[in-house]
């Protein structure tokens, strides 16, 4: 495994899809958008990893509130988006 695997914009809270189908994918961070994502044209340019990367935090929610919108039987369901 390379550097450049380490950072992916998926995982990245600065990540954000556009609706620009020629430019699809957008850093927030760094203002830009491009072809691929943010990471792999960081590493083209620079030669190294995206220095703005910054991990989503996991988000904890009810799954009774998810399926019943209820907070009868609180079981926490960790989910990483």
């Amino acid at each position: 495994m390379s550097t450049k695997d380490n950072v992916n914009c998926r995982n990245c809270e600065h990540f954000y899809t556009t609706w620009n189908k020629n430019f699809p994918y957008g850093c927030r961070s760094m203002e830009f958008v491009s072809k691929s994502l943010p990471c792999t044209e960081v590493y083209k340019l620079e030669g190294k990893i995206c220095l703005a990367f910054a991990e989503k935090p996991i988000k904890t929610v009810i799954a009774c509130d998810l399926l019943f919108g209820q907070k009868d039987d609180e079981e926490e369901i960790n989910i990483i988006v």
